[in-house]
């Protein structure tokens, strides 16, 4: 037989303790909701077509900006650029001349192929910031960038850049290293015996 004195003496789970109450203040009477009032509808003076084109017309084209931003990627290098058009000026990478910052002809070389091989690197200006990467890494990064702002100064460079190579991104990247194996590939020495 169960005695009924022992289960009223147990504790139920969860049961809430007696804290003390926190006074809070007194809440703010809300406001009354302003009464919203009803839209007009007005029919359209013109088609969407002509609201387009006069749009298309009033905004600023390409050629009237000051500088045409561009970013470039390779492996782990990331590179954001500024190409000023028709401003005589340096090649600055990082707060540093292009050629300081890369000092092997090599690197440089790179980064100059798209000016030159357009005609434009006497008169145009460029200012890079790169991150991440290696040296080679972040030049190709920067040459891919300049490529596509003068692409977006001047589309028919396109045909110049484009067959050498320029205007595409190089998506080759480091692997993942695989488990069971020492990096991406490289498989544990096999012993015979």
């Amino acid at each position: 037989m169960i005695d009924s004195t022992s289960q009223d003496t147990k504790k139920k789970p969860f049961a809430r303790s007696a804290a003390p109450k926190i006074a809070r203040a007194p809440r703010k009477p809300a406001s009354a909701p302003a009464k919203i009032a009803k839209a007009k509808t007005v029919p359209m003076q013109k088609p969407p077509a002509e609201l387009l084109r006069e749009i298309s017309a009033s905004a600023p084209s390409h050629a009237d900006r000051a500088y045409y931003s561009a970013r470039g990627r390779r492996k782990e290098a990331v590179a954001r650029i500024r190409l000023y058009p028709g401003k005589a000026g340096p090649l600055i990478v990082n707060q540093k001349s292009f050629d300081v910052f890369f000092p092997y002809f090599e690197f440089s070389q790179i980064v100059k192929e798209p000016l030159e091989a357009t005609g434009r690197l006497g008169n145009t200006s460029v200012t890079a910031m790169v991150q991440g990467g290696g040296v080679r890494a972040q030049a190709e990064a920067v040459r891919l960038a300049i490529a596509r702002a003068l692409v977006m100064c001047d589309e028919a460079l396109k045909k110049t850049l484009r067959p050498l190579g320029y205007l595409t991104r190089d998506s080759r990247s480091k692997e993942r290293k695989k488990p069971g194996l020492k990096r991406a590939r490289r498989a544990p020495q096999f012993a015979k015996r």
